[in-house]
């Protein structure tokens, strides 16, 4: 089973060829990661220095703080403060050599800050109003072939599901922040690929560099919003390629595709981070791992000043990515009681299917994708301090769980059959 699973005659040989293909995979995208850092670095200040001025007056205009779009929804915020430390961090130090100003982050070295690669020579040529409508045309283009996509290779309801976790993560907002859109960017052009060129011929270990890859450029690019996004959805199309192709001969396979692309995504995230920490020592001569041990350390656990409360987090996570939060914010009570009978009677609608239409021998098929749903809850016990103190951001997270879950739940239904019976209905009652 083991080697049709990863696709290896010889199960010893095996294992030292895929940590093999990982550690080399890893080594060349940590060069590649300098390289380009160190290029985009080449770039004088003078070529940015008018859409430099043009866009830092976009943040005394708008403030450069967090603001709220819809009043009492907090999903719908825009990170002005993170976005105007993005663009200031695009003038380099004329003193320093390309190299040193790829690596020192502006005051953040423990990040990569892969995102000057695009954002610095897009200055060149555009402002930060500039960049935001063309970050607006190329995730609206993203999600348009994610949603064709999944409905060619899963079906129209899959493509629903996946565009209602898109109106619950406030995608109409990502565009608005620099910082939001790494995260849907690397999610969405996985999702793409997966959908065009993935088959449940693939192995395990294919499955699993894939992650790896995804988990690199992912902590490459992002600023620690709701990076496990980018593992979530893509595992779930995966998982439900899989699931249709194989049918209960995929069940073996999905939770093995499971266990290794969470390990090889948790190692390409963090081992990643940890390789510019190293690199960041080493070339700027400053102790950049004990300032990033010290952040890991107080965004887990926080400090006396910071208490955690994981419930709290997790609470306000699951609540901002619930629908019609901004309704329930109001705190008007004809609002909120009309929002509870919808979610009752949804619930109610839901159960009844799953007791008279759902298809037994297909449960244990769709166990490891509803067994996603619980990647963000465990995210958020580890990350507690992050994911209470900037909720309105991480709780994107979540939609990975609604995501799992609803198509899990409509895989198990027979849909023929309630279709059927809702056929003859029709026919009695004529």
């Amino acid at each position: 089973m083991l080697k049709k699973l990863f696709g290896e005659q010889n199960m010893g040989s095996k294992q030292k060829n895929i940590w093999l293909r990982i550690i080399s995979i890893f080594c060349i995208m940590i060069i590649a990661f300098v390289l380009m850092l160190t290029l985009v670095m080449c770039i004088p200040n003078s070529a940015i220095k008018q859409n430099y001025d043009r866009s830092m007056e976009v943040f005394e205009q708008e403030g450069d703080g967090w603001n709220r779009v819809y009043t009492y929804a907090s999903g719908s915020m825009i990170d002005n403060l993170t976005d105007s430390i993005i663009i200031s961090g695009t003038m380099v130090n004329d003193n320093c050599s390309p190299l040193s100003n790829a690596l020192s982050g502006n005051g953040y070295s423990r990040y990569w800050h892969g995102y000057l690669v695009w954002v610095r020579p897009l200055l060149v040529l555009f402002s930060y109003l500039d960049i935001r409508y063309i970050l607006m045309v190329v995730l609206m283009f993203l999600l348009t072939a994610c949603t064709l996509g999944l409905n060619d290779r899963l079906g129209r309801g899959t493509a629903w599901i996946f565009t209602l976790c898109m109106v619950l993560a406030y995608f109409i907002m990502v565009p608005w922040s620099l910082q939001f859109c790494e995260v849907f960017l690397v999610t969405m052009t996985a999702l793409v690929y997966i959908t065009k060129r993935y088959s449940a011929s693939k192995t395990v270990a294919f499955t699993g560099e894939m992650f790896l890859i995804i988990g690199m450029v992912t902590q490459y690019l992002d600023f620690l919003t709701a990076p496990l996004v980018t593992l979530g959805l893509p595992l779930c199309a995966v998982l439900l390629i899989n699931a249709k192709e194989l049918g209960r001969d995929s069940i073996i396979k999905n939770w093995a595709v499971l266990i290794h692309s969470c390990i090889t995504w948790a190692v390409g995230w963090a081992a990643g981070w940890a390789a510019k920490w190293i690199v960041g020592t080493a070339i700027l001569r400053r102790n950049i791992i004990e300032d990033a041990l010290n952040q890991a350390s107080f965004r887990v656990s926080g400090n006396d000043t910071s208490k955690v409360s994981r419930i709290t987090a997790l609470a306000k996570n699951i609540y901002s990515a619930m629908p019609f939060s901004n309704v329930i914010g109001k705190g008007e009570k004809g609002a909120m009681i009309l929002v509870a009978v919808l979610y009752i009677a949804v619930f109610v609608l839901m159960a009844v299917l799953w007791i008279k239409y759902r298809k037994k021998t297909e449960s244990a098929v769709y166990l490891p994708i509803a067994a996603t749903a619980l990647l963000p809850v465990a995210w958020v016990i580890v990350m507690g301090q992050h994911s209470q103190i900037h909720f309105f951001y991480t709780y994107r997270m979540f939609i990975i769980s609604w995501f799992a879950l609803l198509t899990a739940y409509a895989g198990c239904i027979d849909w023929r059959a309630l279709k059927c019976s809702i056929s003859g209905m029709k026919k009695n009652r004529s």
